[in-house]
């Protein structure tokens, strides 16, 4: 037999398998034969050495290995040296443009039409007079999570009650499902905080800061209590997009001493922690209008960052035509564990373990690293920025961490850690990075699901023995 060819015998044992193996291959498509006649008239099936030789090549990966599809994809751009841009625009932009523009941005809307109006005149912009998709006011009251619940739950959950209320759920046009990427974030938030007017930031800011009868009680007035500017704050005073609202389900600042009034205090109130940098406060007491900054621009890098596990989860869901709200679900459920939304958690905690004994945990060590960027996270260091605004103490806190990590691993702090940062710096509650982390992407993922609409079933990857 030709060099160029391998016998049915010679296959087999290049890729290590039995003969019945090898045609189960050849009947799934993943590799090809060509059936040859011998001297003496009998027939054989032989194959491509080169095939054989890459699929062997294949075959010897680690199983745990990465699988790296290549999909075509115009939402974002990113490599290794750091650069992050969305749609064309650097994310550096994006951050000083606010959250509520920059999903405009990558949802393909017009820049401004998203601002702090509760989502109003983008649902106006892009919802055809008489749609049926569902504003809070058409919801039962979302409870707050109790138990082993989490913030994040309130948000899967009113996803999946938006669907329920949406009697044109199985729509895919753009319209609609801007429309809903609009409608999950505004109320979602307003479940979350029980504020109906105000940009997201301002609304997370307020409920956070503040304990829950305060910050039930003055859904009208976000502008106010955030400190944000009186442009912000004559959009904030436009009008709620919807009814009553639900209530927080997320009290006081989890650093909050015990009798306070409220999650705010002066720097005289703190308790001081002598730890062994002896610099950072226990009990933070941020002003208003920084933490709002901070966390507009957390919401704002956060919108999407490519192929994570959760867009491609969603994007194969909308290849097969799962309606809007259930593509979102999807990539929910998928960013919901400790490697994706739930990574800041970890990092808060890789930080107050400094904080307290000058070490740092074992490797690897939460908040650090990139499967990516080899150097510096944008993000990282856009959020941080923020954080040194918010409260020093922790900027000087991540910088002593960063220093050992750089001498000891070579690694630089990514967004993780900075959310992390942000949770201790403003006293949030300790899941404040998963809740950014998850109100953030539902953009990018409806963006990424408009890509993948129309090309139909085409992830579907196959298996091999």
């Amino acid at each position: 037999m030709s060099s160029h060819w391998m016998s049915s015998e010679q296959a087999a044992a290049a890729l290590g398998v039995r003969l019945s193996t090898l045609y189960a291959y050849v009947s799934r498509g993943v590799i090809a034969r060509q059936v040859a006649s011998v001297p003496g008239g009998r027939r054989v099936s032989r194959f491509r050495r080169d095939e054989v030789l890459a699929l062997a090549r294949a075959r010897e990966r680690p199983r745990a290995g990465t699988w790296a599809p290549l999909i075509e994809s115009d939402v974002t751009r990113l490599d290794g040296a750091g650069r992050l841009a969305f749609r064309g625009v650097d994310v550096e932009k994006c951050a000083g443009w606010g959250f509520e523009r920059t999903a405009c941005h990558v949802l393909g809307l017009p820049d401004g039409a998203w601002g702090g109006d509760g989502g109003t005149a983008v649902l106006d912009a892009v919802v055809p007079e008489g749609s049926p998709v569902p504003g809070a006011h058409r919801l039962p009251a979302a409870p707050p999570p109790t138990g082993a619940g989490r913030a994040t739950d309130v948000i899967r959950s009113t996803v999946l009650r938006l669907a329920a209320s949406d009697a044109h759920r199985e729509r895919i046009d753009p319209a609609h499902c801007r429309a809903v990427a609009v409608t999950a974030v505004t109320v979602s938030t307003e479940a979350l905080t029980g504020l109906r007017a105000g940009t997201v930031a301002e609304r997370l800011a307020l409920a956070w800061t503040s304990d829950a009868g305060t910050a039930a009680g003055t859904a009208d007035a976000p502008d106010a209590a955030s400190g944000a500017d009186s442009d912000r704050a004559s959009r904030a005073a436009s009008g709620p997009v919807s009814g009553p609202a639900s209530g927080p389900v997320s009290g006081p600042a989890s650093g909050t001493q015990e009798g306070s009034d409220s999650g705010i205090g002066s720097p005289d109130d703190c308790d001081s922690h002598d730890g062994p940098h002896g610099r950072h406060d226990r009990r933070p007491a941020p002003t208003s209008a920084p933490l709002t900054a901070a966390l507009d621009v957390a919401l704002s890098v956060l919108v999407d960052h490519e192929l994570t596990a959760s867009t491609l989860a969603a994007r194969a869901a909308a290849g097969v035509r799962a309606d809007p709200w259930m593509v979102l679900l999807t990539g929910l459920a998928a960013m919901s564990g400790p490697h994706q939304a739930g990574a800041a958690r970890r990092a808060a905690a890789a930080l107050r373990a400094w904080d307290a004994t000058g070490t740092a945990p074992a490797d690897p060590v939460p908040g650090f690293g990139h499967a990516v960027y080899t150097g510096p996270d944008p993000r990282a260091v856009l959020l941080l920025d923020r954080v040194a605004a918010v409260r020093p103490a922790t900027a000087d806190l991540v910088d002593g961490l960063a220093l050992h990590m750089a001498r000891a691993h070579g690694l630089h702090p990514n967004v993780d850690l900075a959310l992390g940062a942000l949770t201790l710096a403003a006293g949030l509650p300790e899941d404040a990075g998963e809740v950014l982390f998850t109100l953030a992407r539902v953009p990018g993922l409806m963006a990424h699901a408009l890509e993948e609409y129309p090309l139909g079933l085409r992830l579907r990857p196959r298996a091999l023995s």
